[in-house]
């Protein structure tokens, strides 16, 4: 069992108005498009969905795409109730995929609230929370919002940086989305498959985590560089990628 101090802290979906009205299972099959290859629908999703987020005036959207190994061990240990499970079923080397945009205004909005209504207008809490039902804002949540669940093993990391009044805030959260049908599966204690990662908040709520040091604790795990200066956007991190998805890079 893996001992230590873990950054993020997990809420296991419920019936709140923050989680999903949806279980993994249904929310992995409305995501499915079977008339394009999953990793086509990837890039091209997150170049559109990013080139709707973008900032005029202050330069061309940038789109980047990162590709590597972690160590399964490190990020396990901060991920709290699957720590175990990961390391059960991984090698201490497997695969990451992170797409990254620049020149975008990043998740912006309310990260809590007590009813949907107080939430509505927020990207962050669309693209984290409310993934599984329809995107009514163009643009909301900056990067592709359907297959990065696919590819892995449910696990996407979010890290974003906004332009607030007079400053500028870094966020990062992490979510899970498996098939709750599977015996296999990471969180069996989870009769819907949906979990998150960050801080705990009040009233059952998850938020994300603001502390940089603590993001770029979770960031150097794949050697990635947070938003410097005058930076917005945001970086979608898929770890755990599948075997016959890693193997389409060549």
């Amino acid at each position: 069992m893996i001992k230590g101090d873990r950054i993020l802290k997990i809420k296991i979906a419920t019936d709140d108005p923050q989680s999903m009205a949806q279980d993994g299972a249904s929310i992995l099959r409305s995501l499915q498009n079977k008339s394009i290859p999953l990793l086509d629908l990837i890039v091209r999703e997150s170049i559109q969905n990013s080139l709707d987020a973008g900032i005029d005036d202050v330069g061309n959207t940038r789109v980047d795409f990162h590709f590597g190994d972690f160590d399964a061990e490190n990020l396990a240990r901060h991920l709290e109730g699957v720590s175990d499970e990961l390391l059960s079923n991984y090698c201490d080397k497997t695969k990451f995929l992170a797409v990254s945009d620049k020149n975008t205004f990043g998740l912006t909005g309310a990260v809590s609230g007590d009813s949907h209504d107080d939430l509505v207008n927020s990207n962050f809490h669309k693209l984290v929370f409310g993934i599984g039902k329809n995107q009514e804002k163009e643009g909301a949540g900056g990067l592709g919002k359907t297959s990065f669940f696919r590819i892995g093993n449910g696990i996407v990391i979010y890290y974003t940086r906004i332009k607030k009044a007079n400053s500028y805030e870094e966020r990062l959260i992490g979510s899970l989305i498996e098939n709750n049908k599977l015996e296999d599966r990471l969180l069996p204690k989870s009769n819907r498959g949906i979990a998150w990662w960050g801080e705990e908040g009040s009233n059952n709520q998850i938020l994300p985590i603001t502390d940089p040091d603590k993001i770029k604790e979770i960031l150097n795990l794949f050697d990635l560089k947070p938003y410097q200066a005058n930076e917005t956007g945001t970086t979608i991190l898929i770890p755990f990628l599948r075997e016959d998805v890693s193997d389409l890079q060549d």
